[in-house]
Parts: C-alpha cells; sequence; structure tokens
C-alpha cells in the first residue's frame, strides 16, 4: 500500500512540475470580432435568468435568458482592448461542469453581421460563448479578472449585482 501511494505521489509530483499547460485563449475569430468590433458593449445581468413562468415581470432585453439590467457602449479601443486582456488572464483550459450558472457579466459585440456576445460566471468560474446568436463553447474562469471587470462595468454604470 505505502508504495502504490508512493508512486502516486511520484507521478503527480512529476506531472506537476513539467511545463505548465498553456493558458487558454479564445479563438482567434471571437478575439478579433471583440477587438475589432463595430460596436462594443458591457451589460450587468440579472444572475438568476428569467422565470418564464412569470414572463409578465420581465423587464426588458435579456442576454441569453439572464436579464440585462444595464449596459453601456465602450468605444475606446483602449478599453477594450483591457476588458479582453483582464477577461483572457483568468482563462484556464480545465473546463469542469459547474455547480451553477449565476452570470453578472456579459460582452456583446458586433463586428459587420458578425456577433458575438459572452455571458460570464465568477460564481462557477465559467463562461458560455455565443457566435451569431448559436452556442459555440463553455469555458473556464478563475476569479482574477472579476475585480478589475467590475470596476469597469461601474465605471461604465453598470452596476454588477452582489
Amino acid at each position: 500500500m505505502k508504495t502504490t501511494t508512493g508512486l502516486l505521489l511520484i507521478a503527480w509530483l512529476a506531472a506537476s512540475c513539467g511545463d505548465a499547460a498553456p493558458a487558454a485563449r479564445l479563438p482567434e475569430s471571437i478575439r478579433s470580432t471583440l477587438l475589432e468590433a463595430d460596436r462594443f458593449e458591457i451589460a450587468a445581468l440579472d444572475p438568476y435568468g428569467i422565470d418564464y413562468e412569470q414572463v409578465s415581470a420581465h423587464r426588458g432585453e435579456d442576454l441569453h435568458g439572464y436579464e440585462i439590467l444595464s449596459r453601456a457602449e465602450v468605444e475606446s479601443g483602449r478599453v477594450r482592448a483591457e476588458i479582453l486582456r483582464l477577461f483572457e488572464r483568468g482563462l484556464v483550459a480545465d473546463v469542469a461542469a459547474p455547480d451553477c450558472f449565476n452570470p453578472r457579466h456579459g460582452i456583446l459585440a458586433r463586428r459587420g453581421e458578425l456577433t458575438v456576445e459572452l455571458v460570464i460566471c465568477y460564481e462557477c468560474l465559467s463562461f458560455l460563448v455565443f457566435a451569431d446568436g448559436r452556442f459555440d463553447r463553455r469555458g473556464a474562469t478563475t476569479r482574477a479578472p472579476e475585480p478589475g471587470l467590475t470596476a469597469i462595468w461601474a465605471a461604465r454604470g453598470c452596476d454588477v449585482p452582489d
């Protein structure tokens, strides 16, 4: 038993001491749409989604089932690049099934006829990507970008709910 445990520990240490896997990155087509967008918006989302049984209580727009509480256009290329830099700083390659999905941050971009929308949950550390209105991929993140992104949202009048 000790030998097996020792071998497992050695294997785990060897695997964890090797070159770290490269950080995850959005596909270039998604990145270019975000960076070169004709229109780039951020949105604060209701993290609990829309109750479609009580749709009359729904106040307005939604982003893939999550009510948009507030939104703001970001015209500055520098701020757009900072948003993407912060977001990508948190990306990780491991994509485990989330325990929840209560997103509070949304990014909407349009370049010509192309659209990209990110729905981000820093509670369960996952996000969804939609391209041209269709689900494209799910990914994983860390909490590292959240304070910076929340500050950018707040500076533009998009208060992210607790």
